[in-house]
C-alpha cells in the first residue's frame, strides 16, 4: 500500500509542475497585461510591479498661449519620449502628440486633434448627429477667445505626480481639463495610463438660440496617415475601461488614439454620446473630422482620452529558468521512475515468489528497489550535463503510461498460462487506458 502511495505521490507531483508551467504561461498574455505578483498598494487594481516599470517622469512648460508636456520612461534603461503640445489660438484649442522610441531619434509618429467650434443645430432627420447636409445650424460658436492656462501639479505617491491643466474661454462656456499621470491613477472615476492624457469636456450655460436645438463639437483630426473607427479600445481590451468608442491612425506601426465615453453627464443624468462618422473636414488640407453630438442641457461632462497605443512593457519573469527547472527534474523523475518499475516488473521470477504474489493477488516490488525509483540525484544527473533542457527538448514527445496494481489483480484473475500474461500485458499496455478498461470488462464479462 506504501509502494501505491509513493507512486501516486510522485505522477501528482509531476502534474503539479505541469499545472505550474501552464499557469505561468497564463499570466503572459498577448496584450501585454502580464503582473508579476498582486501587489496593489495605492488601490488602483493595477499591480505595483507593473506599474514601476512603465512609470514616467513628467515635465511642463508653459508659454503665453501653449503648454508643452514631456512624458519620459522611467522604468527601464531605454527612455522613450512622448511629447504633448497644447495650444489655443482663434482656431480652436490643438492638442498635438509625437512618440520617439529614444530621445535622441525622430518623431516616430505625430497626430492631433483640434476642438474648433460649438454648432448649435436642429435635428430634422432625429437621428442624434448633425449633418451640414440635413439637419439645420443655428449658429456656429467659434473657440477662439480663451483665459490663461491653469495648472496643478498633485502627488500620487511618493515621487509620482498628477498634472492637470485647465484650457477654458472667456465666457466659461467651454472648457477642457486635461490629465497626465507620471503612473496608472483614478481621476473622476477613470483610470488613466502613463501612456495617455484624460480630457475632460465641459461646456456650460450655453446661449441657446432655438427651444428645439442641441450642441455638436467641431473636431478636426490631423494625421498623415488615415484614421479608423474602433469599436473596441485598447482599455477596453486590457480590461481598464468599460463603453468607450475611438478612432486610431496608425504611422510607422504606431498607433495614435483618441477614445471617448460612450455616455455623458448632461444637468446631472447619464446620456448617450453619439458621434459622427468620419468626414473631409473643412480646414485642414487631406484631413478629417468628427462632430460629437451632445444632448441639449445647461452643464455637460463628456470624458474622453488621447494617447499612443502599445507602449506599455512588460518583464520577463526572473524565475522563468527555475521554473522550467523544476519542470524538467519532475518530468525526468517520472520517466525513470516509470522505466526501473516497467523493468523490474518484466524480469522472470521464481516459482516460490510467484506462488507467494499469486495468494496476495498483485505484484509487488521489494521496498529498496522502490525507494530507488523516486532518487532525485539521478534526475539532477541527468540536468547537470552540458544542455541537458535542450537535449530534453530534441527528443521530443515522450509518452508515459501508467498501469495500476488494481490492473495486475484484475489480470491474475484470468488464470493466463506461462508467458500468457506477460504477452497479455505488453499488449495491453500498447493501448489507451479507456480501451484497456473496455476490454477488461468485456472479458470479466465472459469469465463468470
Amino acid at each position: 500500500m506504501k509502494k501505491r502511495a509513493l507512486w501516486v505521490g510522485c505522477f501528482l507531483f509531476t502534474i503539479l509542475l505541469f499545472n505550474f508551467s501552464i499557469g505561468f504561461a497564463a499570466a503572459l498574455t498577448n496584450d501585454n497585461s502580464f503582473v508579476i505578483s498582486s501587489d496593489d498598494v495605492d488601490n488602483d487594481a493595477i499591480d505595483d510591479n507593473f506599474e514601476d516599470l512603465n512609470k514616467r517622469k513628467i515635465e511642463v512648460d508653459i508659454s503665453e498661449n501653449e503648454a508643452t508636456i514631456q512624458s519620459i520612461r522611467q522604468g527601464t534603461e531605454t527612455k522613450d519620449l512622448i511629447r504633448t503640445d497644447i495650444v489655443y489660438s482663434e482656431y480652436g484649442v490643438e492638442i498635438q502628440i509625437g512618440y520617439k522610441s529614444s530621445i535622441e531619434a525622430d518623431f516616430e509618429i505625430t497626430f492631433g486633434i483640434t476642438f474648433r467650434e460649438l454648432i448649435e443645430f436642429i435635428d430634422n432627420d432625429f437621428n442624434g448627429l448633425y449633418d451640414p447636409e440635413v439637419d439645420q445650424s443655428i449658429q456656429n460658436y467659434t473657440l477662439n477667445d480663451f483665459l490663461p492656462i491653469y495648472y496643478e501639479k498633485v502627488v500620487i505617491q511618493d515621487e509620482s505626480f498628477l498634472h492637470h491643466l485647465r484650457i477654458q474661454t472667456v465666457s466659461s462656456n467651454f472648457t477642457l481639463n486635461v490629465y497626465f499621470a507620471e503612473e496608472f491613477t483614478i481621476v473622476e472615476n477613470s483610470l488613466i495610463s502613463p501612456t495617455q492624457a484624460k480630457i475632460d469636456i465641459e461646456i456650460e450655460n450655453f446661449n441657446y438660440l432655438n427651444d428645439s436645438s442641441q450642441i455638436a463639437l467641431y473636431t478636426s483630426l490631423d494625421s498623415e496617415a488615415d484614421f479608423q473607427r474602433h469599436n473596441d479600445t485598447e482599455d477596453e481590451e486590457k480590461g481598464y475601461a468599460k463603453a468607450e468608442l475611438g478612432i486610431a491612425t496608425v504611422v510607422n506601426e504606431y498607433t495614435g488614439f483618441y477614445s471617448w465615453n460612450e455616455s455623458g453627464i448632461v444637468d446631472e443624468a447619464s446620456q448617450n454620446i453619439l458621434v459622427s462618422g468620419i468626414l473631409p473636414d473643412d480646414i485642414i488640407e487631406n484631413g478629417n473630422k468628427v462632430y460629437l453630438n451632445y444632448p441639449r442641457g445647461v452643464i455637460i461632462y463628456h470624458s474622453s482620452k488621447i494617447g499612443i497605443e502599445g507602449l506599455l512593457i512588460t518583464e520577463e519573469f526572473p524565475l522563468l529558468g527555475l521554473a522550467l527547472l523544476l519542470i524538467a527534474i519532475g518530468a525526468v523523475s517520472s520517466i525513470v521512475a516509470y522505466s526501473v518499475y516497467h523493468r523490474e516488473k518484466s524480469k522472470p521470477k521464481g516459482k516460490a515468489e510467484r506462488r507467494d504474489r499469486e495468494k496476495s493477488g498483485m505484484l509487488k516490488t521489494q521496498r529498496q528497489e522502490f525507494v530507488k525509483l523516486f532518487d532525485s540525484k539521478l534526475a539532477l544527473q541527468i540536468l547537470e550535463e552540458e544542455d541537458a533542457i535542450r537535449n530534453l527538448y530534441d527528443k521530443g514527445d515522450i509518452e508515459i503510461t501508467a498501469i495500476s496494481n488494481d490492473f495486475y489483480e484484475t489480470v491474475d484473475n484470468f488464470g493466463f498460462k506461462g508467458n500468457e500474461k506477460s504477452e497479455f500485458i505488453k499488449e495491453m499496455l500498447n493501448l489507451r487506458p479507456f480501451e484497456r478498461e473496455v476490454i477488461l470488462r468485456e472479458m470479466l464479462i465472459k469469465s463468470q
